[in-house]
C-alpha cells in the first residue's frame, strides 16, 4: 500500500468526520477496516497489487462483501480474497481483525469460568483447559446463527423453535429438508404448511431397511430406491417407484406399502433446478454441522448450564457462517 494511498484513506476519514460528525462512525470504521484488511493481504502475499517480486506468496483475487452489526451501527466491509495462498495450516487468507476462531475460543473460556463458579472441581476444569490448549490449533479451523438446547425433541419444542426463527426475520423459505422426525414433521406442518418438504434420501433408504423381510434383500431394495432418486424428472421417478412397488407386492407386501407412502416424500427435490439438487436431496450439510459442534463441545465434556453450551455452539455456527459468506459457500443458488 503506497504512502499516497494511505494519505487518501486519512483524507476520506477526515472528510467523513467533518461532514457528518458522530453519525459517520460506521462509515469511518468501514473505511479503516477495509484499508487495514487490504494492507494485511499485501503483507501475507508479500507483494502489493500488480507488483512483480520473487517473494510473492499468491495473488489478490478481488473482494467479497460482508455486513457487520456493531455498536456504531451497520458496517459494510469488503473482505479481500486471495488466489494461490495458504497459511501454515493450509487455510486461505482471512483477515485477523474478523477473528476467525476467536469467538468459539472466547466462548470456551467463558464456559470454563462458569464451570468453576458453578462448583465443578478445580482438577476437572484444569484437565479441560489443558485439553483445550492441546487442541487449540484444531479449534481455530474454520446463518443458522440460532440454536436451541432442549432435552425433548417433541413437537412443542420444534414449533417454538421454528416460530422463533420467523420472529427473527426468517422468510422466503423455498424448501425444507429433514428426516422424518415425528415432532419436526408436525411442527413444520403447523408453522410452514405451504413450504415443500424434501425427506432426506439417505434416511429414507435407511428407514426402508426396517420393512425388508430378509437381510439378503437389503442391497437390492437400496439399489432400487437409488434408481428412483436418480431420475431426472418427477414423472420418471414416479414411474420407477410404481414398478418397484408392484414388484414387491407379493414378496414383501409391508415394504411395498411403506414405499408407496414414504418414497414420494423423498423426490420433492426433483422439482428444483438440476444444479441445486445434489446438496438438497439429503441432510448431509446439517449432519456435517452437527459433527463440528460435537467436536468442539466434546473438549469441554461438561457445561454448568444451557447458556454456556449455547454460547459455544452459537460461536461455532457463526464461524462456519463466516466461512460460507467469505470463502466457499456450501450452497450457491445462483442460476448455472
Amino acid at each position: 500500500m503506497t504512502h499516497q494511498d494511505e494519505c487518501s484513506v486519512i483524507r476520506d476519514l477526515v472528510d467523513l468526520a467533518m461532514e457528518h460528525g458522530p453519525d459517520a462512525m460506521a462509515a469511518a470504521f468501514a473505511t479503516l477496516m477495509n484499508h487495514a484488511m487490504q494492507i494485511e493481504r499485501e503483507q501475507v502475499l508479500k507483494a502489493e497489487s500488480h507488483q512483480r517480486t520473487a517473494d510473492r506468496q499468491g495473488y489478490a483475487n478481488g473482494f467479497k462483501p460482508k455486513t457487520l452489526n456493531t455498536r456504531v451501527g451497520q458496517v459494510d466491509l469488503r473482505i479481500p480474497q486471495t488466489r494461490g495462498y495458504r497459511d501454515e495450516n493450509g487455510r486461505p487468507f482471512y483477515p485477523k481483525a474478523l477473528g476467525r476462531g476467536v469467538r468459539s475460543e472466547r466462548a470456551m473460556i467463558l464456559a470454563m469460568a462458569e464451570m468453576y463458579v458453578q462448583g465443578v472441581s478445580t482438577r476437572k476444569v484444569t484437565a479441560i483447559v489443558e485439553e483445550v490448549m492441546r487442541t487449540r490449533s484444531h479449534l481455530d479451523a474454520g446463518e443458522p446463527r440460532r440454536c436451541s438446547v432442549q432435552l425433548s425433541e417433541a413437537e412443542p419444542h420444534w414449533r417454538k423453535f421454528l416460530e422463533s426463527l420467523q420472529k427473527r426475520g426468517m422468510h422466503g423459505v423455498k424448501l425444507v429438508v429433514s428426516d422424518d422426525h415425528a415432532g419436526l414433521r408436525t411442527a413444520r406442518q403447523a408453522v410452514m404448511a405451504r413450504v415443500p418438504w424434501q425427506r432426506c434420501q439417505f434416511h429414507t433408504i435407511r428407514n426402508a431397511m426396517a420393512h425388508v423381510p430378509k437381510v439378503a434383500m437389503r442391497s437390492e431394495v437400496a439399489r432400487d430406491l437409488r434408481r428412483v432418486f436418480d431420475a431426472d424428472e418427477p414423472a420418471e421417478a414416479e414411474r420407477r417407484l410404481k414398478d418397484i412397488v408392484a414388484r414387491y407386492q407379493k414378496t414383501a407386501p409391508q415394504l411395498a406399502a411403506w414405499l408407496e407412502q414414504a418414497a414420494p416424500e423423498a423426490i420433492t427435490v426433483l422439482m428444483i433446478p438440476l444444479a441445486h439438487r445434489r446438496r438438497l436431496r439429503t441432510t448431509n450439510g446439517l449432519e456435517r454441522l452437527n459433527r463440528e459442534i460435537k467436536r468442539r463441545t466434546r473438549v469441554a465434556t461438561l457445561f454448568p448450564n444451557e447458556a454456556s453450551l449455547l454460547r459455544l455452539a452459537s460461536a461455532v455456527l457463526s464461524e462456519i457462517s463466516d466461512d460460507w459468506e467469505t470463502e466457499r459457500a456450501y450452497l450457491n443458488m445462483e442460476a448455472r
